[in-house]
């Protein structure tokens, strides 16, 4: 079946599993065929699953994130929430938090939330920028 072209290993089917929504396709069919190899490969390639290139790259622009984050949450996919965390940029550590905690008046807003959340080195972070620190 690998040396035909439009089989459940062929080279269509390969491609076809880069696309998003066709990927979900192909799952379907592997699995109503039963070929269990196609759909695990097609589940590790599917571009808008849980480890897919579409959806790491959402996990990377503000708001998206949120949503990515929150079908992790409700699906109990522990380690892709984590990273989905780890990479909003709205989030803790993220990079537009972070400039944001270089303006002062935002920084105390951002200093009070992270102290609410018990974000502690993130609190720290944001109070080298206050209001107080700069009338200091």
């Amino acid at each position: 079946d690998g040396n035909n072209f439009f089989g459940a290993n062929g080279f269509l089917a390969r491609v076809g599993e880069q696309i998003p929504f066709v990927n979900t396709g192909l799952q379907r069919i592997h699995a109503l065929s039963g070929d269990e190899a196609a759909l695990h490969r097609a589940l590790h390639r599917d571009p808008i699953g849980r480890d897919g290139y579409l959806t790491q790259v959402v996990e990377h622009i503000p708001i998206l994130s949120s949503i990515v984050q929150e079908v992790f949450r409700i699906v109990g996919d522990d380690r892709a929430l984590a990273r989905a965390r780890e990479r909003d940029p709205i989030g803790t550590d993220g990079y537009i938090t972070m400039v944001f905690e270089h303006i002062p008046v935002v920084s105390d807003g951002l200093l009070a939330w992270h102290n609410f959340k018990g974000e502690e080195n993130a609190a720290e972070r944001a109070r080298s920028h206050t209001l107080q620190k700069l009338l200091s």
